[in-house]
């Protein structure tokens, strides 16, 4: 899949500029932290990674650098896993537990994605999904889950046996697949070290990085579309598949009651830094896992293009189950958006212009509705 890059930084160094702008400004205005100059060098530097990846071939140079030698692979995830420890003990959070679980976050989805280059073996499912268990079977001791919830942990830790399916033998990314269950578990059910930065957990930052890291580990990073570029034609096939899912969104939406528009709009600055926030931190991460990904993946074995994407649609939809109180009515506008979400993908082969549908629809959401 084409991606457009360049060796040329100023891209990525303008972005974290705003991003490390826009995350100080979110920390003084809830009133700062005194660690916050301990986290704002941190945070420029985890944008960085995400942009430099999106918009540079640096990361070609860096994917070499890593594959020269073996015990490269974890450099990175021990460098993060260093500065959340100074951090954690710079804050006074740290616990063994936390120092533990952080470890987990940052190596396992990158060793299963370094086995990718090796012979698959059997051990490797079970390492996989053995360690599912902790993101998701942890907190059931002694909390008394309520039944959605411990429905939808049984559900996640079965999850992969749908793919496993799918690949009828062929092992080829299913190890990746798993490391990145892993991080999206860990975040989605709340079992990550909570060394928070002002306004964001340190963890949620590191959780994009780390599966762009396990990406690249695996080689895969090429061909899922990740890019930040974008062309005229792909904002085009963006704004189409917008305006396709708009009218029905709101027709289900206000006639179930689960939308309430209001008119009242907040100030132009306001309405540009959230929409830059949704963009950078929920929709080309969540198109990245649920169109990059687990799409691709599923297409990749089901030759039916309209199967595959209604396949990818009902789990992104499924992924959005834990929302109360209207979880059916969440739940279905949530498939049908990862529907022309998945169409966006799909025609443009890139994870931007999908990201662009998800970002203008949370936009609209969170503004009017």
């Amino acid at each position: 899949m084409n991606v457009s890059r360049s060796d040329r930084l100023w891209l990525p160094t303008i972005a974290t500029v705003v991003l490390t702008l826009l995350f100080a400004w979110q920390a003084l205005s809830t009133g700062g932290s005194p660690l916050v100059w301990f986290a704002l060098p941190v945070a420029a530097i985890l944008f960085f990674l995400y942009m430099a990846a999106g918009w540079t071939t640096g990361v070609d140079y860096f994917a070499a650098w890593v594959q020269e030698s073996p015990g490269r692979v974890y450099v990175l995830p021990l460098l993060l896993w260093a500065i959340s420890l100074l951090y954690g003990m710079s804050a006074g959070r740290l616990t063994l537990e936390a120092a533990a679980f952080g470890l987990a976050f940052l190596l396992i989805p990158v060793e299963l994605a370094r086995r990718e280059a090796t012979p698959w073996q059997p051990r490797d499912l079970l390492l996989g999904w053995g360690a599912l268990a902790i993101p998701l079977m942890t907190p059931l001791a002694g909390k008394q889950p309520f039944v959605l919830e411990v429905s939808l942990r049984v559900g996640a830790f079965l999850l992969p046996a749908l793919f496993v399916l799918f690949a009828r033998g062929r092992w080829t990314g299913i190890r990746l697949l798993l490391g990145i269950f892993y991080v999206w578990y860990s975040i989605e059910f709340g079992e990550y070290p909570r060394l928070n930065f002002p306004g964001v957990s340190l963890y949620h930052l590191y959780a994009f990085v780390i599966v762009l890291y396990a990406l690249l580990v695996a080689g895969y990073l090429p061909a899922v579309g990740f890019g930040l570029s974008v062309s005229a034609k792909e904002l085009v096939v963006a704004g189409r598949e917008f305006l396709f899912f708009l009218p029905i969104a709101l027709i289900i939406g206000i006639a179930t009651g689960f939308l309430e528009p209001h008119w009242g709009l907040p100030p132009v600055g306001e309405m540009v830094a959230k929409a830059i926030a949704i963009f950078v931190f929920t929709g080309v991460p969540e198109e990245l896992l649920f169109r990059g990904i687990i799409h691709r993946f599923v297409a990749d074995y089901i030759p039916n293009p309209i199967h595959a994407l209604g396949i990818s649609s009902l789990i992104f939809g499924a992924a959005h189950l834990n929302n109360p109180p209207m979880v059916g009515i969440y739940f279905i506008l949530a498939t049908i958006a990862g529907w022309f979400y998945g169409r966006t993908y799909v025609a443009t082969g890139r994870i931007t212009p999908a990201a662009l549908v998800h970002t203008a629809v949370d936009w609209v959401w969170g503004m009017v509705l």
